[in-house]
């Protein structure tokens, strides 16, 4: 079996849109969120070069990396040097799992970055970082990392240093309790991935049907982190405030009902 890894181009946007987007393009919804993550795609190739790589098998795509320069991110207030974020490794095609592409992915984009500059204008690399969460789907993300030579940093995330010392940790900005929030849900998504506002409109679903059996009115704003990053910077980076409430736990949990349930009143 031969796998290729390639660069995202221009040529190629669709294949990497094809490996993390399994659901029915003919809804509205589904197309409106592969436009916008194209449309962002297409904003940081313009600027930064390639931003991704995509693993092939007989041309099929199957797996991909994505990450940009931390200073690329528009709500970190101190964005660190030679910073760069691995925001997802994705194979989702389980006939594909187990054969070591994701891990060959990782490894390719560490010997790049300690040869190379790998952005326009950003300079020579100091160090990667990823902050890997557990969806439940497939093999652990955290132990992934680990298992490719990535280190606890603290907080949410690790790093593979690259010849430098460790990074200075990132400070989320707190929390300030904003009384406007009061009688409002507000749900924060990212355009770098197709699922993110499909789970913001899910979200929202829930706490409409939620309202809806305890019969309480609040008004649900849906905001883009990246185009709106002063409002998501106000927040702390909490993607869903309920009543001034921050929720922190993953959609689809029991502690997300618990404290939805909690915060609805």
């Amino acid at each position: 079996m031969k796998i290729n890894i390639t660069g995202l181009s221009m040529e190629n946007i669709d294949d990497l849109i094809r490996v993390c987007c399994r659901l029915d393009l003919r809804k509205p919804l589904m197309n409106k969120c592969v436009e916008a993550k194209r449309a962002w795609l297409i904003e940081l190739l313009e600027k930064y070069g390639s931003v991704a790589k995509i693993a092939y098998v007989e041309d099929k795509p199957v797996a991909q990396i994505l990450y940009y320069p931390e200073e690329s991110v528009p709500y970190i207030i101190k964005p660190r040097e030679g910073v760069i974020r691995i925001k997802c490794v994705y194979n989702p095609h389980p006939e594909y799992q187990k054969l070591g592409i994701a891990r060959s992915l990782v490894h390719l984009l560490i010997d790049e970055a300690r040869e190379k500059e790998l952005f326009r204008g950003t300079g020579k690399p100091k160090c990667l970082i990823a902050a890997p969460f557990e969806t439940g789907e497939f093999y652990s993300q955290i132990d992934f990392f680990k298992r490719v030579g990535f280190k606890h940093l603290g907080n949410d995330e690790y790093y593979f240093p690259l010849n430098h010392e460790p990074p200075r940790k990132l400070r989320k900005p707190p929390y300030v309790n904003i009384e406007k929030d009061r009688g409002k849900v507000i749900v924060f998504y990212e355009p770098f991935c197709v699922f993110s506002p499909i789970f913001a409109h899910r979200i929202r679903e829930k706490i409409l049907m939620k309202c809806h059996e305890k019969n309480v009115d609040l008004k649900i704003e849906l905001i883009n982190a990246w185009k709106n990053p002063e409002e998501f910077i106000k927040r702390g980076y909490n993607y869903l405030i309920i009543n001034g409430n921050p929720v922190r736990s993953f959609y689809g949990t029991k502690e997300f009902e618990k404290e939805i349930e909690r915060y609805i009143v």
